[in-house]
């Protein structure tokens, strides 16, 4: 079973990221920092970041 797919650590690398994205999110909206439409931008934003990386890491790995 040597096929070539996308190693679980590339998918473990994105998880992790879409999980501290969210739990910053989290703490910025309890603390009162940011407004909806920003934190939902930035998440999208931050979790489109670290999809990038885990391809390139991916690629290069």
């Amino acid at each position: 079973m040597s096929q070539h797919i996308v190693p679980r650590s590339a998918y473990v690398a994105l998880l992790v990221g879409g999980v501290l994205v969210w739990v910053w999110e989290l703490a910025l909206a309890l603390l009162g920092s940011l407004s909806a439409t920003w934190s939902i931008l930035f998440a999208s934003a931050a979790l489109t970041v670290f999809a990038y990386i885990g391809l390139i890491w991916h690629e290069r790995h």
